[in-house]
């Protein structure tokens, strides 16, 4: 049916009537040459029978041949008395087609209707004038050959031939009536033609297709209507002859457009599938071996009972429901699934299906299934990543905001809240980020630096506690701006560091050199996921690396590192991760942003036992200008000795 449905745009400017019915009549497809012959239109004629042009001229046994013929696989030729949809009577010349699939079973029939109404009217005044031969010969479009019937009932010479037939064989008119039918036609489709002489003596015409060949060699697909007359006293046989070229082409189209769309079916990711009201699976296309392991043969023959066995037990109910859903309310069908493949694997698939028509009684629908188990995958990973990472942002003992710019929190943690003596992240979201600050100049400062910067690290605030005392914060914050550029949301976190404000107030006297140790400290501090991500950035890492916190985050440690030194690293990190709690250390090369390798030394331990961190502790420090020390050293010994 859908191959069918395709197959009208090949046929849609063909010059004969097109039909196609299913294997009951019934009718799903017209041309609009059979509208133009009919007057039917497209839409008063699909889903009837042909039998809506039947004029009673026709006696029930020559319907019955026509069947007869075509359910047995073969294609039907004759003539017809019909009626158009104004009530006058036509007659037509049609050819009837079975359609079969590739297992050879009849899916369809295809109908090639002329209306052959002028040549009956040319062929009934053969009997009403004399000038008949004249009219024949002169007028007529076909090419039409008479020829002698020899003693032994074989076509004899040619007697005489039209303009038209000797412009469709190349020959002159005197090459012609030197030569024979058996001349000019193809041996082996004359073989066939031959049969049907003695039937011209009982039958008004015979209607056959063969091959005839040109003077130049040309092949050139014919159909022939001959009939017995008297030529100059004498029996003859009279062919009106069609060249069929465009026609045979037409229908080599046809069939081309069906194998095309078989192919395109079979090569498709998706697996095409009808369902119909009960439940089975009249059809499924045969790249469901790829998808279920399972055969096209193997499924067709399992039927149902495969098809629900194969289903997810805890699924099953809710899709028969769903199905039921298609048929009985018209409500597409999208759901997804477990299915068991032939292998024991367990597959998800995406069903999508419509109903799409009916036959006796049944009601079907067509669809895909498409396999999603990469995709179910991806998403019980991502969810579990963010499982995982709000339940670091929930335990995290910093603390973590989001504020609109607006100045309204949209999440925290809880210990953003309890940090700053808030029972709960609900009780502080109901706040604003102005009364967090202890004193409005600050937040206008703040917001003005992210503006400006994007991105701060290491900014000190002085905050309101909910009992109105003074907290002091440590903060790192980012602007997260929207795909126009414009503010979205700034994220942040910060650790309070009241306790050692009132330290550094009491130590005063050493605040120089306590501030010079931390701010110029050569160490690094990484935190890193299993696979060697990272988690988080140590605010030296601008300064002794050069790269920012943005430019570091989202990338691995070995991102950066000498592609010599990465294996030797990454087992190191392998076996911190594999024994947690126990430091290992070791060197490597690391690019700095001026593109310049440094030598580090390094020591990782693993926390990611502890749920509350789930993460791999990095501590890092610049060993370049000791190790070419070194190398000079050990240069200046070689020398002296």
């Amino acid at each position: 049916r859908q191959e069918s449905a395709r197959l009208t745009c090949a046929v849609e400017q063909a010059a004969d009537g097109i039909v196609i019915t299913d294997t009951s009549g019934n009718i799903q497809y017209v041309n609009p040459a059979f509208t133009k012959i009919t007057g039917y239109s497209r839409k008063e004629a699909i889903g009837q029978n042909p039998r809506l042009l039947k004029s009673g001229k026709h006696d029930p046994k020559y319907y019955k041949n026509l069947w007869e013929t075509i359910r047995s696989g073969n294609v039907w030729h004759g003539e017809l008395i019909n009626r158009r949809k104004n009530g006058t009577f036509y007659p037509e010349e049609m050819t009837i087609a079975p359609v079969q699939d590739a297992g050879g079973a009849t899916t369809n029939y295809i109908a090639i209707k002329q209306d052959v109404t002028e040549r009956k009217r040319v062929e009934e005044a053969l009997h009403r004038t004399e000038e008949l031969y004249r009219n024949l010969f002169e007028g007529i479009g076909d090419a039409v050959f008479v020829h002698s019937i020899g003693e032994d009932s074989l076509p004899g010479r040619f007697l005489e031939v039209n303009d038209v037939g000797c412009e469709h064989l190349g020959y002159t008119r005197q090459e012609i009536l030197r030569l024979s039918p058996r001349d000019i036609n193809d041996p082996e489709t004359l073989k066939h033609a031959l049969p049907l002489l003695p039937c011209l003596r009982t039958e008004k015409f015979v209607l056959f297709e063969t091959t005839h060949i040109a003077k130049d060699g040309r092949r050139i697909p014919v159909e022939i209507k001959t009939r017995m007359i008297e030529f100059e006293g004498r029996p003859a046989v009279m062919g009106i002859v069609r060249d069929i070229s465009e026609r045979k082409r037409a229908e080599s189209a046809i069939r081309e457009s069906e194998e095309k769309y078989r192919r395109l079916l079979a090569n498709l990711p998706d697996v095409a599938w009808t369902i119909d009201t009960h439940g089975n699976i009249p059809y499924i296309s045969p790249n469901a071996e790829i998808v279920f392991g399972y055969t096209y043969e193997e499924m067709c023959r399992g039927g149902k009972e495969l098809w629900l066995e194969l289903m997810h037990p805890d699924d099953r109910p809710r899709v028969l429901e769903l199905i039921s859903a298609l048929f009985s309310e018209n409500r597409p069908l999208s759901v997804e699934y477990r299915v068991r493949r032939k292998d024991g694997k367990w597959i998800w698939i995406h069903a999508r299906a419509l109903r799409t028509f009916q036959s006796e009684g049944v009601s079907y629908a067509d669809g895909v299934l498409s396999d999603i188990t990469v995709r179910k995958h991806d998403e019980q990973a991502l969810a579990e990543s963010e499982r995982r990472y709000r339940h670091l942002f929930e335990r995290n003992l910093a603390g973590i905001f989001r504020v609109a710019p607006d100045g309204r929190y949209l999440d925290c943690n809880e210990t953003c809240a309890r940090t700053l003596g808030y029972e709960s992240r609900e009780e502080f979201l109901q706040h604003r980020a102005a009364e967090m600050f202890l004193d409005p100049a600050d937040l206008q400062a703040a917001v003005s630096l992210i503006l400006d910067q994007k991105s701060i690290t290491d900014l000190e605030c002085r905050l309101r506690r909910k009992d109105g005392s003074t907290a002091y914060a440590l903060e790192n914050v980012n602007l997260v701006e929207n795909e126009c550029g414009q503010p979205y949301v700034i994220e942040g976190t910060f650790i309070d560091i009241t306790k050692r404000k009132r330290a550094e107030e009491a130590l005063r006297a050493s605040e120089g050199r306590f501030r010079s140790l931390v701010e110029n400290s050569a160490d690094i501090i990484f935190l890193l996921d299993g696979t060697g991500a990272f988690l988080y950035i140590g605010p030296s890492t601008p300064r002794v690396l050069g790269y920012s916190e943005n430019e570091m985050t989202g990338r691995n440690v070995f991102d950066l590192m000498h592609p010599d030194h990465i294996e030797a690293t990454r087992r190191i990190l392998d076996r911190a991760v594999e024994i947690p709690g126990i430091p290992r250390g070791g060197e490597c090369l690391y690019l700095h942003k001026s593109g310049g390798w440094r030598w580090y030394e390094f020591t990782c331990q693993s926390l990611l036992n502890e749920p509350d961190v789930a993460t791999v502790v990095v501590n890092a420090r610049d060993m370049t200008d000791r190790k070419r020390t070194a190398e000079e050293l050990a240069e200046a010994k070689d020398s002296a000795e």
